[in-house]
């Protein structure tokens, strides 16, 4: 069993953390430090807002308009500095292909799925990592590109698949408070038409997480719901 301790200072936190969490008993946490990673990966999701929403047990899906339509992926870092340590994509659901990473260092990773057929689906997952990944400077590294440019199509389901796997449906927070995995997740897909019913449940957001999501989307019509109460900098920056 764990138990969560409350301390009143950061001081006193400091002082008996390390020792405690090495027992494997206790999840310890002060008034100063409340929305850590340590508190927020083991404190109850937030009330998710689209409970009843049939698209919220869905994987996130891509779905091609017409035949012969091919997705784009690249796979910008190794899984050392990349906000997933796992990505897979699926024609069924049910039989997963792993995305390769690159090496540390090396360029990335590119490769395409061809959708033959009208209607054809490819299913996405994936598991955000759990520790804080912090960059200095200006740019903002990506971590995965989807691009839709040969054929038309419609993104729909839960985005937290990518961040969660299996066990997406009902979650509302990301997994650390410098989670940026979607910047520039979509962004260029010019053959993009709908994304109205693409669930973004995350209630309490990160610095930069949608920033450039959509940009250069130049044929979506149709635009997810934003449902989250709590926004951070540069979260919806240039999203469409």
């Amino acid at each position: 069993m764990k138990y969560i301790r409350h301390f009143d200072t950061h001081a006193e936190h400091e002082e008996k953390r390390s020792e405690l969490e090495s027992l494997g008993i206790y999840l310890s946490y002060c008034e100063d430090n409340k929305d850590t990673v340590l508190w927020r990966k083991y404190k109850e999701q937030l009330p998710n807002p689209y409970k009843d929403n049939p698209y919220v047990n869905q994987y996130l899906t891509i779905e091609s308009n017409e035949a012969n339509t091919e997705i784009f992926f690249t796979v910008y870092n190794s899984k050392s500095n990349s906000y997933f340590t796992k990505l897979e994509y699926s024609l069924d659901a049910e039989n997963w292909d792993e995305m390769q990473f690159p090496e540390d260092g090396g360029s990335a990773t590119q490769f395409s799925v061809m959708l033959t057929e009208r209607d054809s689906k490819l299913y996405l997952r994936g598991t955000a990592r759990e520790d804080e990944l912090k960059y200095t400077g200006y740019q903002i590294p990506r971590s995965l590109n989807i691009k839709m440019n040969s054929g038309s199509c419609d993104i729909y389901g839960n985005i937290m698949s990518l961040v969660y796997g299996d066990d997406f449906e009902d979650k509302t927070l990301f997994k650390t408070d410098d989670f940026k995995g979607f910047y520039y997740l979509f962004s260029r897909s010019e053959d993009l038409i709908d994304a109205l019913n693409l669930l973004l449940p995350a209630m309490k957001l990160t610095d930069n997480c949608y920033n450039n999501m959509f940009s250069f989307c130049s044929k979506l019509k149709w635009t997810p719901e934003l449902p989250a109460t709590e926004i951070a900098a540069g979260c919806y920056m240039y999203m469409f």
